[in-house]
């Protein structure tokens, strides 16, 4: 999964006109062999990990990642962050806390493991110029055509 996602992005980094900033993986609760997914991870130059929390700058805006939707709520509450990003509960939800953009992209995998159910497969591309983050769908072949089976809407 993380090689086809770091192929994945290379390709979009490379079709984008603006600069899309290369994934950056934290460490949550279900990583299981952290040496392997870090010796993945190195076969991608564009691909960083930073154990579990992520603090910095990107395009101009100071953000923070950790996987953990209560640890990331009080961080998006000291308003130190223009945007906080975390899942552990794969539960899709953008929202302001003060100055401060918190999103949850949800289940990418598309199932959610708390509930036991499929849930739509969602991701979100924070724009660090506006301060805005817009979410979306990749779409079943259940949603799509049979000449595009999979296709990415917007999401909700």
């Amino acid at each position: 999964m993380l090689n086809r996602l770091a192929e994945m992005t290379e390709r979009a980094r490379r079709g984008l006109r603006r600069e899309c900033q290369a994934p950056l993986i934290v460490f949550g609760n279900n990583d299981g062999d952290l040496f392997r997914i870090t010796r993945n991870a190195s076969k991608y130059a564009h691909v960083s990990i930073h154990g579990a929390f992520f603090q910095g700058e990107l395009g101009g805006q100071r953000v923070a990642v950790n996987h953990y939707d209560d640890i990331a709520t009080a961080i998006a509450e000291s308003g130190a962050y223009a945007f906080v990003c975390y899942g552990h509960n794969h539960a899709y939800k953008v929202n302001r806390m003060g100055n401060t953009l918190a999103v949850n992209p949800g289940a990418i995998m598309g199932y959610d493991p708390i509930n036991k159910k499929d849930v739509p497969s969602t991701f979100v591309i924070y724009d660090s110029e506006t301060d805005e983050a817009s979410g979306f769908q990749v779409a079943s072949a259940a949603t799509g055509t049979p000449e595009r089976p999979t296709k990415v809407i917007p999401y909700p």
